[in-house]
């Protein structure tokens, strides 16, 4: 596969024309200008080149780590320095926002193996020439921008279907086109290159899951940790929780922001406070772990496998054969 197909050489030219453009009009060059700064200046932040380092320094070692197992070679370089640019660094910010499911990464994981990435792949492998592509990219751009204009209005409702329309016809195009033509082509499309270039954006997702959670765990406690500055006064009492917070809960950040919120409703200024306020959710996360059992009519506290049927028996409750009764 050649380094850049026609499709995204289409794009990397309007690109630079665009930018060509703005920097060209003296309106637009001070804001560029000024935006590029702004840019530049926030990747600079300490905070931003840490992670960016470690996270580069880890992606090498993958790298590094499955070509000696031959599961990557520089014939996937592209595919891979997409990966990190879009899917890795992309999932990365998004860690410290995803409300502490752990299921989000297994769903992360099922994503990369999707049937969409084989048909993603075969549209990109049979791109059209590089005339077409180019006068096409504008086109399908100004519908998706349209679109996305007119969703914002309801009166705008028939134009916002119209681009839906139009651009579920292109896709349908673009994909009927890369399957005849690899039907046509299979010889060549069926060899273990193929399957490196497939295989290889699922490979490094899993390579890059233990930094991916080792991330998400820590800008977890950063947060917790700048959280209980408000609760707990005292600095060397603060850092004594920290060191205690670490050691009780480690990776479980369901039980770490339980006793953040715990030491807001806590008055903890010595140690015998600070001590209590873990014992508390020590014995709260015992309860959950065992609990008593009772009837699930009752409605106290049932695992979370019956939920729905807790949910009925409070339907059957107030139905009327129960009233009678």
């Amino acid at each position: 596969m050649e380094i850049l197909n026609n499709r995204e050489l289409a794009i990397l030219a309007w690109a630079g024309i665009i930018f060509l453009i703005l920097i060209m009009r003296n309106k637009t060059r001070d804001i560029v200008k000024k935006s590029s700064q702004d840019i530049l200046r926030s990747l600079l932040q300490p905070v931003l080149l840490k992670f960016f380092a470690s996270y580069a320094s880890y992606f090498l070692l993958c790298l590094f780590c499955l070509s000696g197992f031959h599961l990557w070679d520089l014939s996937l370089l592209k595919s891979a320095l997409i990966w990190f640019f879009s899917v890795g660094i992309v999932t990365a910010f998004k860690i410290s926002s995803i409300d502490h499911r752990l299921s989000y990464f297994k769903e992360w994981v099922l994503d990369n193996l999707k049937v969409i990435i084989v048909l993603e792949y075969i549209i990109a492998l049979y791109a059209f020439s590089f005339v077409t592509e180019f006068a096409l990219v504008p086109v399908l751009s100004l519908i998706a921008i349209i679109g996305l204009m007119a969703e914002k209005d309801e009166k705008n409702k028939s134009v916002k279907i119209l681009s839906d329309y139009l651009l579920f016809s292109s896709g349908l195009f673009l994909m009927s086109h890369a399957l005849i033509e690899s039907y046509i082509d299979f010889k060549n499309l069926a060899t273990a290159q193929t399957v490196k270039d497939l295989s290889g954006p699922f490979i490094l997702s899993i390579a890059m899951l233990p930094f991916l959670y080792a991330f998400y765990v820590y800008t977890a406690y950063e947060r917790v940790f700048a959280g209980i500055k408000l609760s707990i006064k005292n600095d060397q009492l603060r850092r004594k929780a920290q060191v205690r917070a670490a050691i009780t809960f480690g990776s479980d950040i369901d039980f770490l922001e339980r006793w953040r919120r715990k030491t807001f409703l806590s008055d903890i200024k010595t140690v015998h406070d600070l001590k209590k306020s873990f014992s508390d959710i020590k014995k709260i996360k015992e309860r959950e772990k065992n609990r008593p059992s009772i009837d699930i009519h009752i409605g106290w506290s049932p695992p979370p496998e019956h939920q729905s049927q807790r949910k009925t028996a409070r339907a059957c409750a107030h139905c009327p054969t129960n009233r009678r009764n």
